[in-house]
């Protein structure tokens, strides 16, 4: 669709809600009905890349395979110069279209097997919310601008085809008796403000239909969504106020950014392995271990040095979505992991906790690196590649093939220059450095770059960090399953016997050890590559003991029979849990005290990520709304 097609599209069809007879229940027209036509530009909505991640998740990578023209484009330059946002484009062509509700779309010959698709994308969206009164979150009564109407998360459209004339033609050759201007009018007969009212009413109704928080909390802004754990450390200078000998001191601003996707219930190696780890760099300003890609340790203490943190922690709703999720369970689950990351210890006075979704920098980024990115970068991605083999391309989303892309993004959104990550996240932050590499030298090099960044009144230096890793060793300790010690523990695990949740009341913790796999050969040992089981349930049992050695712990169990062992380790698992399952039961209850707290998170977080993005859109031409 051309920029004068998408123009005519949006002034004819997107303001149509009387004619629609789309009524609100207060029996005004939905979306807004106005005597001026709209006209916008494309980035400066965000909803439009959020409703595309969206989408994303929920549309099959064969969908996208059999678009001809990417089909062209890829055989002639091969997926090394393809970028994935050529391969991804036809989900945000779709996100244009449905955002509107537009109910008849005017497009080219070209673009048939595109919005024949996009019918599919609307028939399966819908298909999956036919109570539709239940999935729609009702705002207070404070925020009626938000009111989500009553109808299908997508209008029902029929594909038109725009002739050279200028008038559209039905499938079958009927005209209509409406002629469509495919010139762009002056700026004066436009309300660009109406077009962003219609955006805010139509991503929350998608939200809401998917089950993705969106509340009081989420926080609106015009042009802007793991477990990724961010570290930034930046220099600068400041005047140290001694008496004796005035010299400047260096400022360090470390600066992480982390998150635990919110399916199903967060468990014992999210809690040791992730938020425990978090809570001690929030207590402390360091971790316990960390080390780089070489395995040596990194060493952040010097002299002359004032350190200070800035810790950002979210829900990864964005991230959750990869995969089919509940729509009826994943807003409480959004809901849950905020209030047990309160309960564990994060202090929202020191820490600003957040959902992924509300902060729209990060859809939007992802989107503009998806355009920089190579097809085959992703197509060599494990994680996805081991899933695709397992499920088909049929089952698996083009959502869970681009998510390394939305990763980079959250990681470059807050200019980490070190990025603490697990083991297996090694490629991804990889990857994550071949895009910034890739986008400054593309996007960020010449005169050009420095006086766009004039005009738009930022500095001209690239506007990426390129990220070192760093390999957060949590205290030694990885939990891995109950059931099988050497696998992970994992909340995808169909077996709940699998993992201790943090939430399991005492008599499940206690029943889950007594059950828990175990070998035949005398007496407790750790290391022992024979006996993994051995290894992890004495983890556990350090874990939730912290102030205990490793010497210590053998000397008291190192003889005990698993009988005589296992109760000892359901104590101490549960006294150690108690406490944080009391506050997060505080917390919950209090869910106006919980919404702020992640409406204050966001709007810190999004004063940080909109500056980068900003700088971005620059690089690469956007305009930007003033």
């Amino acid at each position: 669709m051309s920029a004068d097609e998408f123009r005519s599209f949006v002034r004819r069809e997107a303001w149509r809600g009387e004619a629609a007879g789309r009524r609100r229940r207060d029996g005004t027209s939905w979306p807004p009905t106005s005597n001026r036509a709209a006209s916008l530009d494309q980035s400066h909505v965000s909803a439009h890349a959020e409703l595309a991640w969206l989408l994303n998740c929920a549309t099959p990578m064969n969908w996208l395979e059999r678009m001809i023209q990417f089909k062209d484009k890829a055989k002639k330059a091969g997926t090394e110069s393809v970028g994935v946002g050529l391969f991804t484009y036809p989900v945000l062509m779709a996100a244009d279209i449905l955002l509107y509700q537009a109910d008849r779309v005017p497009v080219g010959g070209g673009q048939k097997l595109e919005t024949a698709s996009y019918r599919t994308v609307e028939r399966e969206q819908n298909s999956n919310h036919e109570e539709g009164e239940r999935a729609v979150r009702r705002p207070s009564s404070n925020r009626s601008s938000a009111f989500v109407p009553k109808f299908a998360a997508f209008a029902p459209f029929n594909q038109a085809a725009v002739n050279s004339h200028g008038v559209t033609e039905r499938e079958g050759g009927t005209k209509t008796q409406t002629a469509i201007k495919t010139t762009i009018a002056s700026d004066e007969g436009f309300d660009y403000n109406v077009g962003r009212a219609a955006s805010r009413q139509a991503v929350p109704l998608l939200r809401a239909r998917s089950g993705v928080f969106h509340g009081e909390a989420t926080t609106e802004c015009g042009g802007q969504g793991i477990a990724t754990r961010l570290f930034a450390e930046t220099a600068t200078t400041t005047e140290e106020a001694k008496v004796e000998v005035p010299k400047k001191k260096k400022v360090v601003t470390r600066r992480i950014l982390s998150g635990v996707q919110p399916t199903g219930s967060l468990h014992l190696g999210n809690y040791l392995g992730a938020i425990k780890q978090w809570v001690e760099f929030q207590n402390t300003g360091r971790f316990a271990a960390a080390e780089n890609l070489e395995g040596e340790d990194m060493n952040e203490e010097e002299e002359d040095v004032e350190v200070v943190n800035e810790n950002f922690f979210c829900v990864v709703d964005l991230h959750a979505i990869t995969v089919p999720q509940d729509p009826s369970e994943l807003e409480e689950a959004t809901l849950a992991s905020a209030a047990l990351y309160i309960a564990a210890g994060i202090d929202p006075a020191k820490s600003k906790v957040f959902v992924q979704s509300h902060v729209s920098a990060h859809a939007e980024l992802a989107w503009l690196l998806n355009c920089a990115t190579p097809m085959n970068w992703l197509e060599r991605m494990i994680q996805f590649k081991d899933k695709a083999k397992k499920a088909g391309t049929e089952s698996v989303g083009v959502g869970l093939f681009t998510y390394p892309v939305l990763m980079a993004a959250d990681i470059l959104l807050y200019q980490a220059d070190r990025v603490p990550v697990g083991e297996d996240q090694r490629q991804h932050l990889e990857l994550a450095r071949d895009i910034v590499r890739r986008f400054n030298g593309e996007y960020c090099k010449g005169g050009p770059y420095k006086k766009r960044c004039k005009r738009a009144g930022i500095p001209s230096y690239p506007a990426f960090t390129e990220p070192e890793a760093m390999i957060v060793k949590a205290g030694g300790a990885r939990i891995m399953s109950l059931t099988e010690g050497t696998n992970k523990m994992s909340k995808s695990d169909p077996a709940d016997g699998s993992r201790i949740n943090v939430l399991d009341p005492p008599d499940v913790i206690r029943d889950k050890i007594r059950r828990c796999k175990t070998d035949s050969l005398p007496g407790i040992e750790w290391d022992n590559p024979d006996r993994p089981e051995s290894t992890n349930l004495l983890q556990i049992y350090a874990a939730v003991q912290p102030e205990r050695s490793r010497e210590d712990i053998l000397e008291e169990v190192g003889d005990m029979r698993w009988g005589d062992f296992k109760p000892l380790l359901a104590d101490a698992v549960v006294a150690h849990l108690e406490p944080i399952q009391k506050r997060y039961a505080e917390v919950r209850a209090d869910e106006e005290y919980l919404r702020g707290v992640l409406r204050e998170g966001a709007e810190a977080a999004d004063e940080i990520a909109q500056r980068t993005l900003k700088t971005a859109k620059v690089a690469m031409g956007f305009s930007i709304p003033k």
